[in-house]
């Protein structure tokens, strides 16, 4: 009997301590399960004492960095779907009928930020047109936009910021396109976004639906910018089984595009001098050797046109394309380097915040 005893307080004592004894100290780790950096202990050695930020900051490092975390999140997440049907994720929720949105918050309206972003889009494109340079500003919706009716029940998304931002542009005469318009009328006929996977971006036949729209308006500006044409690729079914940054599982199948004849080739000239954020590191540079007469771009875009490149190499001569976040400040910089004749900012609805496009900096631009 002693002995069981003992193996029981065995037992605890290590369910208690190996968690603790295997916490992970390295500073500036990214957790894949819930895609952020993991609270540091300079984040602590730097809180405001007067404030209470240290026993937050505290209880945060702990939370962040105990043994075996991202396992028992999943397993606590996974548990939870399967026993009551609800989604507790850091990054996601359901929506109706099965939907995966990224988390939802409640909408915060910042009318300066549309103002202060809009007026520099006007001065990056006069800045081009001075330069006798093509200029296309682009936006992107969310999810939410598209697919507001599959919003979870209660939540009403009312897009404010997007519509001033928008009417701003109109104002101000800026050659913009909205994507919103040809991805909600082609989710009538076909999946713009993936029902479960990649909440945060448009899938591969809504990429294509985007980036077609935007490829006809630079042929209204440049007739030598071919539009897309869809039998350079071949359908190819892709089947999903986790969400991204996450060990959610999903079974989802869905369709990516295979450019059956890749005629580009990538430059890597500049990869060690290229000036970019180091948060923001996305640099990529192709030639197309098949298509000499067509016109150079320089592209400005997030996430949205990760791994989309394939829908835009083939209708230009050079195709660079430099992250948005932080680096288009610095627009006069890359267009010295390059000498494109087309410029494309491209940004997404959601990412139109101080945090991705810093006011101050774009003030001072202006």
């Amino acid at each position: 009997m002693k002995k069981i005893h003992i193996f029981r307080i065995i037992l605890f004592s290590s369910i208690i301590l190996l968690p603790i004894l295997t916490m992970n100290l390295k500073e500036n780790q990214v957790s894949e399960i819930d895609n952020r950096v993991l609270t540091n202990f300079s984040d602590i050695k730097d809180s405001d004492i007067k404030n209470g930020d240290i026993t937050k900051n505290i209880e945060s490092y702990v939370e962040d960095r105990i043994g075996f975390r991202d396992k028992m999140v999943s397993a606590y997440t996974i548990g939870m779907d399967r026993l009551f049907n609800d989604m507790v994720h850091p990054s996601y929720q359901y929506g109706e009928e099965g939907y995966i949105f990224a988390k939802l918050t409640a909408e915060n309206y910042n009318s300066e930020f549309q103002e202060v972003f809009s007026s520099f889009i006007a001065d990056f494109e006069k800045y081009c047109n001075d330069r006798d340079i093509k200029f296309l500003y682009t936006a992107e919706p969310s999810k939410p936009i598209v697919y507001n009716e599959f919003l979870p029940e209660g939540f009403n998304y009312t897009n404010k910021n997007l519509e001033y931002f928008l009417g701003l542009l109109e104002e101000k005469n800026i050659n913009f396109l909205y994507n919103g318009d040809p991805l909600i009328e082609a989710k009538k006929t076909t999946q713009v976004y993936d029902k479960k996977y990649d909440a945060g971006h448009w899938n591969e036949t809504g990429a294509l639906i985007g980036i077609s729209a935007i490829l006809d308006r630079l042929n209204s500006l440049d007739a030598r910018v071919e539009p897309l044409n869809i039998n350079n690729f071949e359908k190819v079914e892709h089947r999903n089984t986790t969400l991204p940054v996450s060990y959610f599982p999903i079974n989802e199948t869905t369709i990516h595009y295979k450019l059956i004849n890749n005629n580009s080739t990538k430059i890597t000239d500049y990869n060690d001098e290229i000036k970019i954020s180091n948060q923001y590191k996305t640099f990529v540079h192709y030639k197309n050797e098949n298509n000499k007469t067509s016109p150079k771009i320089l592209v400005f875009a997030g996430s949205y046109f990760n791994g989309k490149d394939k829908f835009l190499t083939e209708s230009f001569s050079e195709y660079i394309k430099v992250h948005n976040y932080h680096n288009v400040i610095n627009y006069d910089y890359y267009i010295n380097l390059f000498n494109p004749d087309i410029v494309l900012f491209e940004s997404t609805e959601y990412t139109h915040s101080n945090s991705f496009f810093p006011v101050d900096l774009m003030k001072n631009k202006l």
